[in-house]
């Protein structure tokens, strides 16, 4: 070294108390943060998160029955349900009640039931719609709904549907729904 040289002086960028392993602990993180935003845009880009529809079916003591109902759902979103209730030979002039679980009906904002039942009531646990026989084999039930927009109702909810002819229960059906955020 000469006399009179003059060391640089060291240009630091990083605030005194970052050391290099630091950094590079920031920018791992950083990465894995971008990362898991990259997968959640792709996920919710091929529709995963999205709504979906499930369906229950069930055969017991000569009736078939089906439901179509949200199986995945969002607040605002709509949640409608169909229910087939078959029975060959018909219903044999007797009422046919529809009882879901009242729990999982607060969920939806229930907009129409369709064809109008006859009779309407509930209990602590369940929501009963009565409705005429109708003149075939089958009777289809349409209900109207939306998803309520309560971040309390984020989860998992189970729920069970019951068909009653003529006072007689004639099939469970347990469903599932998931809402998301």
């Amino acid at each position: 070294m000469t006399v009179g040289a003059e060391r640089e002086p060291e240009i630091r960028t990083l605030p005194p108390d970052v050391v290099a392993g630091d950094l590079r602990r920031i920018h791992v993180l950083r990465d894995i943060a971008l990362a898991l935003v990259a997968l959640l845009a792709l996920v919710g880009a091929t529709g995963l998160l999205g709504v979906r529809a499930g369906s229950e079916a069930v055969s017991a003591d000569g009736y078939d029955v089906q439901v179509d109902y949200p199986r995945i759902t969002r607040g605002g979103l709509p949640a409608d349900f169909d229910i087939r209730v078959e029975r060959p030979g018909g219903f044999g002039g007797n009422l046919v009640t529809i009882a879901v679980t009242k729990e999982h009906l607060e969920l939806f904002d229930i907009r129409r039931v369709f064809p109008s039942p006859v009779r309407e009531a509930s209990d602590r646990s369940l929501v009963y719609w009565t409705f005429e026989p109708p003149p075939s084999d089958i009777l289809d039930v349409s209900l109207t709904a939306e998803t309520g927009e309560t971040l309390g109702q984020v989860g998992i909810h189970d729920a069970e549907m019951q068909v009653i002819v003529g006072g007689s229960r004639v099939a469970q059906i347990p469903l599932s729904t998931v809402v998301v955020p």
